[in-house]
């Protein structure tokens, strides 16, 4: 269960972070709000 959890968390934080890159990519004009809304999730 550890090493699938593990996995679960890799997949999450990779996903995050491949949406924060789409999200500088698409708006790089209102940048501020959907950061700050990823920058809540853990």
């Amino acid at each position: 269960f550890n090493d699938r959890e593990k996995l679960l968390g890799k997949m999450l934080s990779s996903y995050h972070y491949f949406m924060k890159i789409i999200t500088f990519t698409l708006k790089p004009s209102c940048v501020n709000v959907p950061y700050k809304e990823f920058e809540l999730s853990p």
